[in-house]
């Protein structure tokens, strides 16, 4: 049990280091002032991450062939990164990468909607539904804006994610410090 603990908060550090290099990455190119530590933090937080993604789905026989593409070409292009910089062969693994998560993304979507035509009373299903057609709509958008270099549109996009994955992470602590000072 301590073991698992403390793989989760190794996790959840990676998570936090992954979106604040990501955030600060992003602001950096926003500007033209690309800075490389936030870059290198956000990828080699994002390889640790990819490869216990890909350590978990390998095993699982019901993910696609997509989600495993998917989670490698996560992996591969975070590590172009660490061993060549912002090159030009990082830039095409990157844009191969949101290329295949966001047709990963958008098959989701097509999975929920599908269950959600079957169960249609469900609310898990449609919160889901919109929760993964969200995810579709900001892949899609980061594709574009990194294949274009697109860095503004990259940076809000950054900051929806970062800002959805904090409050996600964190929202039920910060609920609970609000109720026990309302009681106080």
């Amino acid at each position: 049990m301590a073991e698992r603990a403390f793989k989760l908060g190794i996790l959840q550090s990676e998570f936090t280091r992954y979106a604040v290099g990501r955030l600060c990455g992003s602001i950096g190119l926003c500007f033209g002032f690309p800075s490389g530590a936030a870059l290198s933090n956000m990828h080699s937080a994002r390889l640790v991450l990819g490869l216990d993604e890909l350590r978990e789905a390998l095993p699982d026989l019901k993910n696609s062939a997509l989600e495993v593409s998917s989670k490698a070409a996560k992996i591969i292009s975070s590590s172009v990164f660490l061993c060549t910089g912002n090159s030009s062969l990082f830039k095409v693994a990157e844009c191969v990468y949101l290329a295949v998560e966001t047709a990963n993304s958008g098959l989701k979507v097509k999975r929920i909607h599908e269950a959600l035509k079957k169960r249609s009373e469900s609310k898990e299903l449609r919160r889901m539904e919109q929760k993964a057609a969200a995810a579709f709509f900001c892949d899609l958008a980061e594709f574009f804006a990194v294949g274009l270099e697109l860095w503004p549109v990259y940076a809000v996009v950054t900051l929806l994610r970062v800002s959805y994955f904090l409050f996600d992470r964190y929202g039920d602590q910060l609920r609970a410090f609000q109720k026990s000072a309302k009681t106080k």
